[in-house]
C-alpha cells in the first residue's frame, strides 16, 4: 500500500505551498506553512485512513481478548486519528494535527505498558 501510494505521488504534479487568502488578516491559520496537493486526490488520504481504521480493530481485539488497559489506549489513538482528520477543511487544519499527536502520544503510553508488563 505504501509503496502505491508514494508512487502515485511521485507521477504526480506534487505539492505547492498554500496561500491563506480566506482566513482574516491576523488568524492563526496564516501564521502556518501549509502545503497541499496541486491535484486533490482521495487516494491520497487512503493509507491514513486504513492505519487508523486497523489501530482501532486491532484495539478492539485486544481489548476483549490480550489485554484492556492497551486495547483501550489503541481505541483511543484510532479514534483520535479519525476524528481528528474527519472534521471539516478550516478546523481540520489544526485538529488533524492534534489527532495525529494525541495518536502518537498513545503509542507511546502502549509502548510502556507492554514493556512494564
Amino acid at each position: 500500500m505504501a509503496v502505491v501510494d508514494r508512487t502515485k505521488f511521485v507521477r504526480s504534479p506534487g505539492i505547492e505551498l498554500t496561500i491563506w487568502d480566506q482566513p482574516p488578516f491576523g488568524a492563526l491559520e496564516r501564521d502556518l506553512v501549509k502545503f497541499g496537493y496541486v491535484e486533490p486526490d482521495f487516494a491520497y488520504d487512503i493509507p491514513a485512513f486504513l492505519l487508523s481504521l486497523a489501530t482501532l480493530l486491532v484495539g478492539v481485539a485486544a481489548l476483549l481478548a490480550v489485554e484492556p488497559e492497551v486495547g483501550k489506549e489503541m481505541i483511543f489513538a484510532g479514534l483520535s486519528a479519525l476524528i481528528g482528520n474527519a472534521l471539516p477543511r478550516p478546523i481540520m487544519t489544526f485538529t488533524g494535527n492534534l489527532g495525529e499527536l494525541v495518536c502518537s502520544r498513545a503509542f507511546s503510553l502502549q509502548q510502556r505498558i507492554v514493556y512494564e508488563m
